[in-house]
């Protein structure tokens, strides 16, 4: 024996509406509500699981990295990873060891995914020294979507004002991380 239930709206005991359908859309609770879901929520027969860390690559430099270039120029620190699906998001995460001598009192920092620049012309972070010479830590985080499963590089990209500027000096390190994350 097959019974078929069918119905619009379900409501709880106080006449709420728990679970709502219309033009083939189904609402389960109302704004504000907390939907406990016990087993596995499905997409089409697949699990929906997202935001999942599914690898991570990274780097760390110690060898001192000289910037004295006036445009973006590639430092030559980078990481590699090959995301496992095109809807993969990679985070990259750096930690820059910077130091500005008297000459470079402006030094830009950025992050490129290949040879575009995921921040624009002006970078993602700017040192100043005023006039003396200046050691700092720069982070530069960014949430890509590259779209891809091909192995993709990231880069930092340095540029000067005038003068010179670098990366790592004196033994210190720099980290730049990529971590794919299920979309």
């Amino acid at each position: 024996m097959t019974s078929i239930l069918k119905v619009d709206t379900i409501q709880d005991a106080d006449g709420n509406n728990i679970i709502n359908e219309s033009g083939n859309t189904i609402t389960i609770g109302a704004s504000g509500d907390t939907t406990n879901i016990i087993g596995t929520l499905q997409n089409d027969g697949s699990a929906l699981v997202t935001g999942k860390v599914l690898q991570v690559v990274s780097t760390a430099n110690t060898s001192a990295i000289t910037g004295n270039n006036t445009s973006f120029a590639d430092s030559g620190f980078s990481v590699t990873i090959t995301p496992s699906a095109t809807s993969s998001k990679i985070l990259i995460l750096t930690q820059i060891a910077a130091f500005n001598d008297t000459t470079a009192t402006s030094m830009y920092y950025s992050i490129y995914r290949g040879t575009t620049n995921l921040a624009g012309a002006s970078g993602f972070v700017r040192t100043y020294n005023g006039g003396s010479n200046l050691g700092s830590s720069v982070a530069m985080n960014f949430l890509d979507s590259p779209s891809t499963t091909s192995a993709t590089e990231y880069s930092v990209y340095v540029k000067v004002n005038a003068g010179i500027g670098y990366i790592s000096v004196n033994d210190s390190t720099s980290t730049i991380t990529a971590l794919e994350i299920e979309g």
